[in-house]
């Protein structure tokens, strides 16, 4: 079946993933999970720490399930993001006003 739209629910006490990632030419979110509300509000949907995706193949965006996760040693960047130089709270260099 043909879906158009696609809505994530989940908790207000927690934040989702949903980009679309370039590199996997895929839009990826987070996998929901549902557990019992806050403050007696019932069930509601949390991330759990897996990825779902769509993929678009033939013109459809397909669903993927499960992601595979694998943990990385460092963080993905080309370069560090910060530089060498001691600055201040505000940016400055160390001793300049």
């Amino acid at each position: 079946m043909t879906k158009n739209r696609v809505m994530l629910e989940y908790s207000s006490e927690s934040s989702i993933k949903l980009n679309y990632e370039e590199t996997m030419e895929m839009i990826v979110f987070d996998h929901l999970i549902t557990l019992g509300g806050v403050y007696g509000q019932g069930n509601s949907n949390f991330p759990d720490g897996s990825y779902e995706a769509y993929e678009l193949k033939g013109g459809l965006w397909m669903h993927k399930e499960m992601l595979p996760v694998t943990p990385m040693d460092q963080a993905p960047r080309p370069s560090p993001v910060l530089d060498t130089r001691k600055k201040d709270i505000l940016g400055r260099e160390d001793g300049k006003q």
